[in-house]
């Protein structure tokens, strides 16, 4: 904490008085498929394979290439006249190959979802830095600046922390 004291004095605060620096990461809610909101996710997961999930573009792809292979009333031939014969797609869950009535459809929404809160932004920053592993792959944890305005504790622990600052030797910038 420390470390953090002179950055109480010289950081931005977001135009906002007593700021408290919060740090957002963000859930999944699970949706109905007949759900179409603009932000609507989807990805199809293998429940077989301890849950495994695709994107949608990854699934498509993967379709796409097992419709190929297994559409029999077309035949290709190349430049020698020889049939041309598609490889299965490979599954990426169980190295075998892709079989599209393995994965469900799964749709989602992203809500945010508070994670801690910090007297500085390098703090904040810190913390997203060490704990990025345990946080949503969907979306970069954000940091919002809200207000302490009115709340008594956090502005006296607050003012504690400016004024051991100043006796840290610590000098607001002019």
């Amino acid at each position: 904490m420390i470390k953090h004291l002179q950055s109480i004095l010289t950081q931005n605060n977001g135009l906002t008085s007593d700021p408290m620096f919060v740090v957002y990461d963000h859930e999944r809610v699970y949706v109905d498929s007949d759900v179409s909101y603009d932000d609507v996710r989807t990805v199809y997961i293998n429940p077989n394979n301890d849950y495994i999930e695709l994107t949608l573009e990854e699934f498509n792809e993967l379709d796409e290439q097992y419709n190929r292979a297994h559409d029999y009333r077309s035949v290709r031939l190349d430049s020698a006249g020889n049939e041309v014969v598609e490889d299965e797609p490979i599954d990426p869950s169980t190295g075998e190959p892709f079989n599209p009535f393995d994965y469900e459809e799964r749709r989602y929404i992203l809500r945010r979802k508070f994670s801690q809160v910090f007297f500085t932004e390098a703090a904040a920053k810190e913390y997203i830095e060490y704990n990025c592993h345990n946080m949503s792959d969907d979306i970069e944890p954000i940091i919002y600046v809200e207000s302490g305005y009115k709340n008594p504790e956090w502005q006296a622990i607050r003012q504690f922390l400016i004024d051991k600052a100043k006796l840290e030797g610590y000098n607001v910038p002019a």
